[in-house]
C-alpha cells in the first residue's frame, strides 16, 4: 500500500512498523535458539550448531530480508544527509524492500497443519476456520490486485504531477483514475483511491469488470489478472470441494462409531 499510493508511514503508524520490524529482528535472533524435532528419531534437537544450520537452509534468507529495519534506516539516512537530494536518491531502494515483507505470508501455508493438530487434541471440529481462512485469502488476493491496479496509473508517465486534462493535451493515454467516476480519485485522498481500486479489484474477482482500462499498461496488468484470477477460482473451488469432502468423512467417521456402538449394545443384550 505504501509502495503503490505513495504513502509515507507518519505517527502511530510509524510507530506501528518500526515496532514490527523490531519484532521481526528478534524473531530471527529466537529463531536460532528454538529447539526442533528430528524427522528421523523424533528427538528434540537442541545443538546450536544444527539448529543454525537447519534454519540458515530454510526460512533464513526470506525472515533476514523481511527482517529489515527499512523505517530506521530511512530516519538514518535523512538525518545524516540532511533531508536533502544525497538522501531521497537511494532511500526509494530502501522503500521496496517492503515488498519482502509479504513472502512471510507463506506462512501461513502452515495454518492448516496447525488447525489439523488443534483438532486431534482437543478433538473438536473447526471446519469453520477453515470458511474464514478462505474468505480472508479472497480479500487478500483483492488487497494485492488493488494496489497493483493503482501502481498502473504512474508506471506508464514519469512520476510526475501532471493531471489527466494535462496528459490529454499532450497526447498521452488518460489513465483509469481520469475517467472513472469523474477523476475523483485522481486528486482524492488516498483513502478514496484505495477504495475505488479496491472496489475494481474485488469484482473482477467475480470476473465482472467495472473499470474499463485507457492504455496498454493498463490493458496488460488486466490480462495477468484475468489468468490468475482463472488459477485462483480453480483453488478456491478446490478448496470449497475439500472442504465439504471432509465435512463429509467427518460424518461417516462418526456413522461408523455409532455403528460399532450398536453392534455392542445388541452383543450385550
Amino acid at each position: 500500500f505504501r509502495i503503490a499510493f505513495r504513502c509515507e508511514a507518519q505517527g502511530w503508524a510509524w510507530i506501528l512498523e518500526v515496532s514490527m520490524s523490531l519484532l521481526f529482528v528478534a524473531d530471527l535472533v529466537l529463531t536460532f535458539n528454538t529447539a526442533y524435532t528430528s524427522v528421523d528419531g523424533g528427538e528434540l534437537v537442541t545443538a546450536r550448531g544444527a539448529i543454525a544450520s537447519r534454519y540458515i537452509r530454510g526460512w533464513f534468507c526470506i525472515d533476514a530480508l523481511s527482517s529489515v529495519p527499512v523505517e530506521l534506516i530511512e530516519l538514518a539516512l535523512s538525518d545524516s544527509e540532511g533531508g536533502g537530494v544525497g538522501a531521497s536518491a537511494y532511500l526509494p531502494a530502501f522503500r521496496l524492500l517492503r515488498l519482502l515483507r509479504l513472502v512471510r505470508m507463506l506462512r501461513l501455508l502452515k495454518l492448516g497443519s496447525y488447525i489439523s493438530r488443534i483438532e486431534d487434541q482437543l478433538d473438536i471440529n473447526l471446519r469453520p476456520l477453515k470458511v474464514i481462512e478462505l474468505v480472508l485469502q479472497m480479500l487478500f488476493f483483492a488487497h494485492i490486485l488493488a494496489c497493483g491496479w493503482f501502481l498502473t496509473t504512474w508506471l506508464h508517465d514519469d512520476g510526475g504531477d501532471t493531471d489527466g486534462v494535462d496528459e490529454a493535451d499532450e497526447g498521452l493515454a488518460l489513465r483509469w483514475i481520469d475517467t472513472y467516476d469523474e477523476g475523483s480519485a485522481r486528486d482524492g485522498p488516498a483513502g478514496r483511491q484505495y477504495y475505488l481500486a479496491f472496489y475494481w479489484a474485488l469484482t473482477v474477482v467475480t470476473a465482472v469488470n467495472p473499470i474499463q482500462p485507457n492504455n496498454d499498461v493498463e490493458r496488460n496488468f488486466l490480462l495477468a489478472t484475468n489468468l490468475v484470477n482463472r488459477l485462483f477460482f480453480a483453488y478456491v473451488i478446490g478448496k470449497i470441494t475439500g472442504l465439504i469432502a471432509n465435512l463429509d468423512r467427518s460424518q461417516q467417521k462418526m456413522d461408523d462409531k455409532m455403528d460399532l456402538v450398536k453392534e455392542y449394545l445388541r452383543w450385550r443384550g
